[in-house]
């Protein structure tokens, strides 16, 4: 199978254009709000990772509002991705080695749909040690985000990225996919 160079070109292109990172989009009144739902949810085990699917309500319109209009900036600006859905939020807690490698938000069947990737820390970095969000650009150029409490990262969901292992604490993270048609 050859390659089409222009679609290799426009993969890069966005990869060097990625990730968006916006310091503290949710404050603690927001993160408060979302935990305040997330409590009435139960937690599920599942590889050593502890998660929770949500769906935002009437208690959490702002933060989901705060999301909405992020993503839509920077998929007017600069992504330009057919996006019609949000497909799933999660909440999730790492500790210790139980951190996923490099891996991808998209895939086969169901996750074809995954066109943005959102992840927005929850807790203050002072109660963990590791945890890092890193995201594999290209070849060597590996992006970290800052692990602020309330910073959202926006980055396509085909790009590698992966929490380092935690040494002390749990990190928790809401995040979420942004979907539309299966790229072609």
């Amino acid at each position: 199978m050859a390659y089409d160079k222009n679609i290799f070109n426009n993969l890069l292109w966005v990869n060097q254009r990625s990730p968006f990172t916006f310091s503290r989009l949710w404050g603690n009144d927001d993160i408060t709000n979302i935990k305040k739902l997330l409590d009435t949810i139960p937690l599920i085990s599942k590889g050593g990772v502890n998660f929770k699917n949500f769906e935002f309500d009437n208690t959490t319109q702002k933060p989901f509002d705060l999301i909405h209009r992020k993503v839509q900036h920077c998929n007017k600006n600069t992504y330009n991705f057919e996006l019609n859905t949000y497909l799933e939020h999660k909440y999730l807690e790492y500790s210790g080695e139980n951190t996923p490698n490099f891996h991808l938000g998209i895939g086969p069947d169901l996750y074809n749909q995954r066109k943005l990737t959102y992840i927005i820390h929850l807790n203050d970095p002072s109660e963990y040690e590791g945890g890092e969000l890193q995201l594999f650009l290209n070849y060597d150029k590996i992006f970290r985000v800052p692990n602020e409490k309330g910073t959202m990262v926006l980055f396509p969901s085909f790009i590698l990225h992966k929490i380092t292992p935690l040494t002390k604490g749990t990190k928790e993270v809401t995040m979420g996919f942004v979907g539309g048609k299966p790229f072609k």
